[in-house]
């Protein structure tokens, strides 16, 4: 049954990729829609990547795109994993494909249907990581382990796809640019003055400006008299997983809040947590075997070739 708050209201748009197996459906809150995608066989809400995965058997695409007609947006499904949708290999990759995913300096996500001799070839390669709760392996990203990959593809007929994760990119630079974007909102006065007042040091002072201003300026069409702590958690769950900023600037930003609302207007301490998604944990980049025994092939000196070997 159609819900009350849905009557009169423009209907958003629907975005869709679908592989060989699943049918990837993201769209806002709708009952009338959700009604209906339930209706179909094979259908679970995936709560970690925030859509609805739908099994892509005969007739369910068929009725998706009857149903949402000129709503529905279709996406490429590389253009899916750019973006950050945090879903399992096995619903995303196609069988005989390898998608590499460049997602920070020096690593790279390998996304691919299982093949027990690619997985082989990955523990060869420097510094390979297993992300059990994403379910695909990550590599530092060399030219001689993209070589290798490249020829692995190649010599049994695979598709080979290579990308940046534009989400991450852009999110990263998004606290850099507030100060450009229009109606920017300035810090109030009373907050420079207090943090003058407690003599707190220019570093500080630098810090706390800058946390304080994304903030007020991420909640700028709220007066700051409105905000709730509501709105702070919100804020914070932002920077942790769109932005992915360190613990350090977490904190920094918590501080800052903290400070306006406990110091300036002399509200009541509160506490404010945001659970961090675990790290991924990374060897640092040593010399190779062949390196290290270069070295010692060219130390003349016998104390320092015997020291150096003792290390």
């Amino acid at each position: 049954m159609e819900n009350q708050s849905d009557r009169g209201k423009k209907k958003e748009a629907v975005f869709m990729t679908h592989t060989e197996r699943f049918i990837l459906l993201k769209m806002k809150k709708d009952y009338q829609d959700i009604h209906f995608i339930r209706t179909l066989k094979y259908t679970r809400w995936d709560s970690a990547a925030f859509c609805w995965v739908i099994s892509n058997n005969k007739g369910n695409l068929t009725m998706l795109r009857n149903y949402f007609g000129a709503r529905l947006k279709e996406k490429d499904t590389e253009e899916v994993i750019r973006k950050g949708v945090s879903i399992t290999p096995g619903v995303v990759a196609q069988s005989k494909s390898l998608l590499v995913v460049k997602y920070r300096k020096g690593r790279v996500r390998l996304i691919f249907r299982y093949e027990k001799e690619l997985v082989k070839l990955i523990k060869t390669l420097p510094f390979y990581i297993w992300d059990q709760e994403n379910r695909w392996w990550t590599i530092a990203h060399t030219e001689d382990s993209l070589a290798k990959l490249i020829k692995f593809c190649e010599e049994r007929g695979w598709s080979y796809r290579y990308s940046e994760d534009l989400h991450h990119r852009d999110t990263m630079q998004e606290g850099k640019k507030s100060k450009d974007k229009e109606n920017y909102r300035e810090i109030p006065q009373s907050y420079l003055d207090k943090l003058s007042e407690l003599r707190y040091s220019i570093n500080t002072i630098k810090i706390y400006k800058a946390c304080f201003s994304e903030f007020i300026n991420y909640h700028k069409s709220k007066d700051l008299k409105d905000l709730s702590e509501k709105d702070i958690h919100n804020y914070l769950l932002y920077l942790v997983e769109d932005r992915q900023v360190s613990s350090s600037y977490q904190n920094q930003a918590i501080n800052s809040i903290k400070f306006y609302y406990e110091k300036v207007i002399k509200g009541p301490r509160k506490v404010y947590y945001i659970e961090r998604p675990r790290k991924e944990k990374t060897l640092p980049t040593v010399m190779s075997e062949d390196e290290v025994k270069k070295i010692f092939e060219v130390i003349t000196n016998l104390k320092h070739k015997c020291l150096l070997m003792t290390c």
